[in-house]
C-alpha cells in the first residue's frame, strides 16, 4: 500500500509508505562493560543507557530512544501520547471544517425552522476552516468553507426577516 492512496472520505490524494516495525532483537548496543559504570537501559539491562525519557524520565538506550515532536520518549510513553493526540506530528485524523461548514449550511437550508441556529454555526465552522487551511498545508477546502459562510449568512438574514415579520404581525 505504498504511494498515492485516496481519503474515502473526503477523496483527497495523500503520500503514505508501509512500515513494519522492528522486532526487539534483544543484543547489546553498547554493552556496560565497554562503558564502565554507566547507567543502563529501563528495558534493555545490558545496554548503556543514552538519554531519558522525557515523560516519565526512564533511561533508554539507542534501541528504545524514539524521537518525535522535539523530545526523546520511550516506547510506552510515545504509544501512550500517540494515543492520546498529545504528539501533533504522529496525528492520523482531522477536522474538516470546511465540510463541517458546508453541511451546517445545508442542514439549514433543508429543514427551515433551524436555519436562525445552523447558519451563525455555518459561519463559524467556515472561519475556524479557513484559518485552519493556512496551518494545514490544504487540509480544508476552501470552497467548501466560503460556501458554508455564505449559506450561513443567507440562513441568518432569512431567519432575523422572519422573526421581524412575526414580531410586526403579533
Amino acid at each position: 500500500m505504498d504511494g498515492l492512496q485516496q481519503c474515502k472520505l473526503c477523496r483527497k490524494t495523500f503520500d503514505a509508505s508501509f512500515m513494519n516495525p522492528v522486532e526487539d532483537p534483544g543484543s547489546a548496543v553498547i554493552p556496560m562493560s565497554a562503558q564502565g559504570e554507566a547507567t543502563p537501559c529501563a528495558r534493555h539491562a545490558r545496554n548503556a543507557a543514552e538519554s531519558s525519557c522525557k515523560r516519565c524520565g526512564a533511561f533508554m538506550c539507542s534501541l528504545c530512544r524514539i524521537d518525535s515532536d522535539g523530545g526523546s520518549y520511550c516506547p510506552g510513553c510515545f504509544e501512550r501520547l500517540s494515543e492520546e493526540g498529545a504528539l501533533p506530528s504522529v496525528r492520523t485524523s482531522f477536522k474538516d471544517y470546511g465540510r463541517m461548514s458546508y453541511h451546517a449550511g445545508l442542514l439549514g437550508a433543508l429543514m427551515f425552522p433551524i436555519m436562525i441556529v445552523t447558519g451563525p454555526f455555518g459561519i463559524w465552522f467556515g472561519i475556524v476552516g479557513l484559518r485552519a487551511f493556512e496551518r494545514s498545508g490544504g487540509r480544508v477546502s476552501r470552497r467548501s468553507c466560503w460556501l458554508g459562510i455564505c449559506l450561513g449568512l443567507v440562513e441568518v438574514m432569512i431567519g432575523l426577516v422572519f422573526i421581524i415579520f412575526v414580531v410586526r404581525r403579533s
